[in-house]
């Protein structure tokens, strides 16, 4: 599952997984992986290889990699463009470029490899977010090839596509934060919102949320917007009865080049900036 959402200079997501990964928040110095910029965020290492599953540089570019079952396809050795596995894509964008125009303008040539990491490291059915300070787009390796989709909302979860998604709002552009008089409570301006955690009513929530924030709060707004559709232990469960919930919630500060994160059996907001480590 997940949810990521970008919100005035900050960007961020929260991990719903059942299984545990072995995560840490690692920074990938220049030149390491052949990375012009540094680059920060939660990542599993397998073989001295940073498996990020986010990051930022310190330039103002973030991206995150978020579950696609089902309609993610990657594609066979394409001699004719930049050949990425999914598990480069983060590294690479992050560590090579500033701004969502330059990785947009980069990605229209790259075919997103079907190679995985290792044998024992299977592929993960991915789309991913990138956003700077100014805005968001959207990558999805389809069967009907690579999308890449300008993000008004500034949210992404999961299934369906985003084009699928973002028509979906049309249904809910009535809805407001205010309350009409007369109403018996506030609130009911957002009568409908859907309250489910699916990842549907989870964009549709995170896009109302987000749009309806005031400017200007920072690191502390976007956690009380990612813990509007975080996951409890609990509240879902997978067809072979896993417990699927919000393993970490993170925001990468691109103004300030600070990445926080909280997670679930520590809600205290850890903080790491790029000279930490």
């Amino acid at each position: 599952m997940c949810t990521a959402i970008k919100y005035d200079n900050c960007f961020g997501r929260n991990l719903d997984l059942w299984c545990r990964y072995d995560t840490s928040v690692v920074i990938t110095r220049v030149g390491e992986i052949s990375n012009k910029y540094p680059i920060m965020g939660m990542a599993t290492v397998i073989n001295d290889y940073p498996l990020y599953f986010e990051g930022m540089n310190d330039r103002g570019l973030a991206m995150a990699g978020l579950n696609f079952p089902g309609n993610a396809v990657y594609y066979p050795l394409d001699k004719s463009k930049k050949n990425l596995a999914p598990y480069e894509l983060i590294p690479y964008i992050i560590g090579n470029f500033v701004s969502i125009d330059e990785a947009a303008e980069e990605l229209k040539g790259v075919n997103v490899l079907n190679r995985p990491f290792s044998e024992n490291t299977p592929l993960s059915p991915l789309h991913w977010m990138i956003s700077d300070k100014n805005g968001s787009i959207v990558l999805e390796s389809t069967e009907d090839g690579l999308k890449i989709y300008t993000n008004p909302h500034n949210v992404l979860t999961n299934n369906p596509p985003f084009d699928i998604q973002s028509f979906n709002l049309n249904n809910y552009k009535r809805l407001s934060s205010r309350s009409a008089a007369g109403d018996y409570s506030l609130g009911m301006g957002a009568l409908g919102l859907p309250g489910d955690l699916s990842s549907m009513s989870r964009f549709v929530r995170a896009a109302f949320y987000t749009k309806n924030s005031p400017a200007g709060l920072g690191a502390n707004q976007l956690f009380h917007l990612l813990y509007s559709v975080a996951m409890p232990k609990g509240s879902v469960m997978t067809p072979e009865g896993r417990e699927e919930y919000t393993q970490y919630t993170c925001c990468c500060d691109l103004e300030n080049n600070k990445y926080y994160y909280t997670e679930y059996d520590n809600l205290n907001v850890k903080c790491i900036k790029f000279n930490d480590r």
